[in-house]
Order: structure tokens, then C-alpha cells, then sequence
């Protein structure tokens, strides 16, 4: 079955400044190959990170969510992503569509998970698959968030089989609850296509990882204490 005939970002998601990164497809095939490395947290930047979870920012507010975002989710946070996961994609199953597999070694390997180090982009897992308005046969499925709620990025399973990665500023797939039945009609937000392939995407978030580290590193030493 052909895909929606959708309009085109300019970029491939998260990564604006280099639109292509001549991924080859060696590249594809093995995108985990790029992701950032692990880091050992001292005693101090575990202390740092769990106080700053509950708002308490006395060792440095900089220092603090730095640490946080190193320390990756706790157990239970882990625990309560492969079961919602598990749920999704059994109903992805029932409806003949097909996750990427390499979206989901990700979302079930918690080391991965702990290694998503963006400042501002993060993995989230949907409460429900969205038809797409202009295609209902299509199913928007949510894969990660721009954390001040502008941006939202989607797999678009194809009835085929496939899927590519779409952007949107509507949440197609959560559950909010706004006050009043207020939730906004999903018909009148854009979708937009911005990679062919999941592994396309991830390898420019993985990316963004990197060089988010080496800001991290580079503030550290730029305002020590903070």
C-alpha cells in the first residue's frame, strides 16, 4: 500500500545542523554502533542526581541536573517501560503493523535507555497507537518528546509492514486530560515526514547525545559549583 502523501521537513528530526550526516547503510543496519558511551557516576554525582529528583538543587542546580540526566531512569522507571511497551506492541501485532527492530532493541534494553543523555528530546512510550487523520489505514505511534512540549516525533506504521519517522507539534497518541474536554482536534495538526527509517533518525539523536556531553563537560568547567 503506497504511504500518505505527507509534506517534508527540511531536517531529520533533533538534528538541524547536519541534515544528512552521509549515513550509509552499514550505518543503518547498526545504528547502536553510535550510541554515547557509558559513564560511571561518582558517589557524589549519585547523591547530586537523586537530590535533585526531589527538588532539592543545594549542590549546584547546573551540577545537579547534569548528574540527573547522567543517572538515567531508576528501576522501577525501567520496569514500567517494558511493561507499557509490551502492551503497545502486542496491539501493534493485532493490527498487522510492524515496529522497527531496532526501535525496539532500544526500548527493551535498559542500558540504551541509560544512555539517551538529551538535554531536551526524550524517549517516551505512547498510551495508545493514533490513525493518521488524512489515512486512517496508517497509525501514528509516539516515540519521543521535545521536553517543553513544541515537538513530537511519531513512527508512522505503514499496513504494508514499513514505517517512516514523522514530526508534529500535536502529542498524537497521549492521553491528556484537559480541562473541559478541551483536547485539540488531531485533524488540524500537520504532519510532517523528516527521516525514511527509524534507524535514520536514532543515528541524529545519538548524535545530539554526543555533543550534549560534551557541553555538559564544557559547562562543568566553564562554571564550577553551579
Amino acid at each position: 500500500m503506497p504511504r500518505p502523501n505527507l509534506k517534508t521537513c527540511p531536517f531529520l528530526g533533533p538534528n538541524t545542523s547536519r541534515p544528512d550526516r552521509s549515513i550509509s547503510a552499514d550505518d543503518l543496519a547498526d545504528p547502536f554502533r553510535f550510541l554515547p558511551p557509558r559513564i560511571t557516576l561518582t558517589d557524589e554525582d549519585l547523591d547530586l542526581a537523586e537530590r535533585y529528583q526531589r527538588g532539592d538543587f543545594s549542590g549546584g542546580y547546573l551540577r545537579s541536573q547534569i548528574a540527573r540526566f547522567r543517572h538515567g531512569p531508576s528501576a522501577e522507571v525501567h520496569r514500567q517501560r517494558r511493561e507499557k511497551f509490551r502492551r503497545l506492541k502486542a496491539e501493534v501485532d493485532r493490527l498487522g503493523l510492524v515496529l522497527p527492530a531496532a526501535y525496539v532493541e532500544l526500548v527493551e534494553t535498559d542500558d540504551y535507555v541509560c544512555r539517551l543523555r538529551h538535554g531536551n528530546i526524550w524517549l517516551r512510550i505512547p498510551d495508545e497507537l493514533v490513525p493518521l487523520p488524512s489515512d486512517p489505514e496508517h497509525k501514528l505511534y509516539l516515540i519521543f518528546i521535545e521536553s517543553q512540549g513544541c515537538a513530537y516525533w511519531h513512527l508512522l506504521l505503514s499496513p504494508g509492514g514499513g514505517h517512516v519517522v514523522t514530526t508534529s507539534d500535536h502529542h498524537f497518541g497521549l492521553r491528556y486530560q484537559c480541562p473541559g474536554g478541551r483536547e485539540p482536534d488531531p485533524a488540524s495538526f500537520e504532519v510532517f515526514q523528516c527521516a525514511e527509517s527509524f534507524s535514520q533518525w536514532i543515528i541524529n539523536y545519538f548524535a545530539e547525545c554526543v555533543e550534549e556531553d560534551r557541553h555538559y563537560e564544557k559547562l562543568l568547567r566553564q562554571y564550577p559549583g553551579w
